[in-house]
């Protein structure tokens, strides 16, 4: 690839930040462990002039200082692990968003489930005792369906009464409520 100094050691970063994110913590430091200790293979093997026939090829001359090639190990093996702390830090917070997303997805299903019953226990109540309920609700459809006369207010004056079914069916109904 053209070896430690090569524009594709940026290569390393996908597997580090892959692991973090997909499982924080242990897997971006697992990928960055396998990232910096591949990458100081790559070191060893230039300073033992173990290159591939393509570098020596371009005359490509590797570190010849071993105290160069432990600085830039040293420095690439910590911005490998610098990738996986930042990308373990952005995976953990992915789970917990995921999991106060799911929670919020079962409150809003309870949420559903207890508007349904009010609104089948005033229907209930409505037939079983043969009472008036007066019902103040933003669905209008909801309302509709649990009542026998309706009022349609807007900006606190009264558009359109009548007997539910009638408003149910009524086109101006139908599109703005």
């Amino acid at each position: 690839s053209g070896a430690s100094h090569s524009v594709f050691t940026s290569i390393y970063f996908f597997p580090i930040i892959a692991g973090g994110l997909l499982m924080p913590i242990k897997g971006g430091l697992i990928s960055a462990a396998a990232s910096t200790l591949s990458y100081g293979l790559v070191l060893v093997l230039e300073y033992k002039f173990y290159l591939p026939d393509y570098l020596v090829f371009y005359s490509f001359v590797g570190s010849q200082n071993i105290l160069f090639s432990i600085n830039h190990f040293a420095i690439k093996g910590l911005t490998f692990f610098l990738a996986a702390v930042i990308s373990s830090l952005f995976g953990a917070r992915l789970q917990l968003t995921t999991e106060a997303l799911r929670s919020t997805r079962l409150d809003f299903d309870r949420l559903t489930l207890l508007y349904k019953e009010i609104f089948d226990n005033i229907q209930r109540i409505n037939k079983e005792l043969d009472t008036t309920i007066l019902v103040v609700e933003q669905n209008a459809k909801v309302a509709l369906a649990v009542s026998d006369y309706a009022y349609i207010m807007e900006s606190g004056k009264i558009v359109l009464e009548g007997p539910s079914k009638e408003l149910q069916d009524n086109p101006d109904v139908k599109e703005f409520y």
